[in-house]
């Protein structure tokens, strides 16, 4: 077993430099993806898909208290 130390200290400190390596790769990559320039990692059609799926439990709500024809006139406006 002694005979194996140099090479297992030399091969375990090629393996720590490596995955280093591939470690900080994976962080520049995640950073240049998700974090630069961007302030939410959505687009514009999955945050219009959240506020669809928010807004629906409250669609009868709406409908108790406005007309039907305003509340279409009103999303009409805010979509244009």
């Amino acid at each position: 077993m002694f005979l194996f130390t140099s090479r297992l200290y030399r091969v375990e400190k090629k393996g720590q430099r490596e995955y280093s390596a591939l470690a900080m790769e994976y962080v520049r990559s995640f950073d240049s993806k998700w974090l630069q320039g961007r302030i939410v990692p959505l687009g514009r059609k999955d945050l219009l898909t959240f506020l669809v799926a928010a807004a629906i439990p409250f669609l009868p709500l709406l409908l108790l208290v406005l007309p039907i024809q305003d509340l279409i006139k009103g999303v009409w406006k805010m979509l244009l």
